[in-house]
């Protein structure tokens, strides 16, 4: 997200879940994440970026990102605003 000059708040966080977690079950798959992030508003990526961005969020390495590992990564990177 930061590669696209984007810069969520906790609350555009939740709404960016909300929005990519397609089935709603609390993760988002890689499939999931791919759909969301080429949309026509956002970057587009290669695949072999996607996957690599995704994995930045799968920290667990599941194939799934939780609510836990979104806020991690927020954390991680000073993204709480």
């Amino acid at each position: 997200m930061n590669k696209c000059d984007q810069f969520p708040t906790k609350l555009e966080l939740k709404l960016l879940m909300k929005q990519a977690d397609k089935d709603q079950n609390g993760v988002i798959t890689i499939d999931e994440f791919v759909d969301f992030m080429n949309t026509p508003k956002r970057c587009q990526y290669s695949s072999e970026e996607l996957l690599e961005q995704f994995r930045l969020f799968d920290k667990d390495k599941d194939g799934f990102i939780t609510r836990e590992e979104m806020i991690s990564i927020v954390t991680e990177f000073g993204l709480g605003g």
